[in-house]
């Protein structure tokens, strides 16, 4: 819902928030969700380079989880 509303800034806190859960938890896919999360924020705040890291992130992540939905996102 931030995103839409243009709160990039709300969604990459959140985004973070969402991978250090997955990371305590031990899961990859959590974690690349708050990756993939945090890249459409970082696209939204005007940093492609840094989206892009966060996007390519997120794909290795899913990929080590086999969620190949999420790779293919």
């Amino acid at each position: 819902a931030y995103a839409r509303l243009g709160q990039h800034q709300q969604v990459q806190a959140a985004a973070m928030r969402a991978a250090q859960k997955g990371t305590a938890l031990g899961s990859p896919g959590l974690v690349a969700n708050g990756k993939s999360l945090e890249a459409v924020a970082l696209y939204g705040l005007g940093q492609p380079e840094k989206a892009r890291a966060a996007v390519e992130e997120a794909r290795r992540l899913f990929e080590t989880a086999g969620d190949r939905q999420g790779t293919a996102k």
